[in-house]
């Protein structure tokens, strides 16, 4: 096996493309994860002492212009000794070309005629792609017995032989599916290598671009979860399509949904840019006069405060009132109102006295503002009414 960094990858003069617009045919074979092979302390091939890593970048994912590893460390990519076979229970069990990735494919012609087949729904006008040249992404390792070709709806394309010094070299080759071929709803890829004894695949990809990626993080713009951020894992932890390393609130689907700055896994009003935690208590002196105290534990202002007395059927204030507010009877209840109170601060309190009914009673308040409340269990207080004295 043997690889030269630039054969079939991006250079200056391939320009990296912008991952594919919304609606785009998108399809992936087999996953990006670098063959399956976790690097960390594998070697390429090289004369001894054999200690140049197959990851050169150190990202944890083995991508294009990178190596395969040689495993028995005996400088060379090849035969028994370098087998490996990283392919999840689904990707052995595929037959659409996904049980081809993640493994050698060792023998003279192992992998010729291993076939990818992308069926899809075709666009119709209207749509971002409808008309539109796909590209299909090919990445593989340790070509180095010619000839080798893929063969993609019947248009064949070389695949470039590695260089010497080059052993298990990981590569990318990119082929134009014309729109007229996709009209069907399918772009199949088949490998012609009836020589190659040895040659790996980690995915084939279909898409509107030839394979960009910007953050070089080993995965392709069109199927990265974060474009500038290099995130090789792709943890996503609120699954809501953006990666963790660029999430404004990766434990948050709705990004800060009230758009206040804090994420719904730390807001305490996540629906409501203004939160204000109002608390009401109800006091009495003289058994028939009630002090109402309402104060705002933050963290935002209350605007729109409401204060409502609920009280017993037939019971008769004989007084009531307090700075700031301003109180009608309605319904047999007292409804009181302030423009705003602000966080931290307590209003001045509301007073009011009761003509006792025959019987014991309650009257409760209620607190509640245009702001979100985070704990709606102290907005609410209760107080007795005495009987009247007979």
């Amino acid at each position: 096996m043997k690889l030269r960094k630039s054969t079939l990858l991006f250079s200056a003069a391939i320009p990296l493309l912008a991952a594919s617009p919304a609606g785009a045919v998108t399809q992936l074979i087999g996953d990006i994860d670098g063959f399956g092979i976790a690097p960390a302390g594998l070697v390429r091939a090289t004369p001894a002492p054999h200690d140049q890593p197959a990851d050169t970048d150190g990202d944890g994912i083995i991508e294009p212009g990178e190596f395969l590893p040689d495993l028995n460390h005996d400088g060379t990519v090849s035969g028994a000794p370098d087998t490996f076979d990283q392919r999840s229970a689904a990707e052995a069990a595929a037959t659409t070309g996904a049980q081809w990735t993640d493994r050698s494919l060792q023998g003279t012609g192992a992998a010729d005629g291993a076939t990818f087949t992308f069926t899809f729904t075709v666009p119709t006008l209207g749509m971002n792609d409808f008309g539109v040249d796909h590209f299909i992404n090919f990445v593989f390792g340790d070509y180095d017995v010619t000839p080798a070709s893929l063969t993609v709806d019947g248009t064949v394309v070389p695949l470039t032989v590695q260089s010497a010094g080059a052993d298990g070299a990981v590569q990318l080759a990119s082929a134009v599916v014309p729109w007229a071929v996709m009209t069907d709803g399918q772009v199949v890829v088949t490998i012609n290598a009836p020589n190659e004894p040895y040659l790996a695949v980690d995915y084939v990809l279909l898409s509107t671009d030839q394979i960009a990626d910007t953050d070089r993080d080993g995965i392709p713009d069109a199927v990265d979860n974060c474009l500038t951020v290099p995130n090789a894992g792709q943890e996503d932890a609120d699954g809501d399509g953006t990666g963790d390393a660029c999430d404004i609130c990766p434990d948050d689907p709705a990004d800060d949904a009230d758009g206040d700055g804090l994420c719904a896994d730390v807001d305490p009003c996540p629906e409501d840019a203004d939160c204000a935690d109002l608390k009401v208590q109800i006091s009495s002196s003289l058994l028939v006069t009630y002090t109402v105290t309402v104060r705002n534990l933050g963290p935002s202002n209350a605007s729109s405060v409401q204060l409502h007395i609920d009280l017993p059927a037939g019971l008769v204030l004989s007084s009531f009132g307090g700075s700031g507010w301003s109180c009608a009877i309605a319904a047999g209840d007292l409804s009181c109102s302030r423009p705003a109170l602000a966080a931290g601060a307590t209003a001045p309190s509301l007073g009011f006295v009761v003509v006792p009914l025959p019987l014991p009673s309650t009257l409760s308040a209620t607190v509640s503002s245009a702001a979100g409340d985070p704990n709606l269990a102290n907005n609410s207080a209760t107080a007795p009414v005495p009987g009247r004295l007979l």
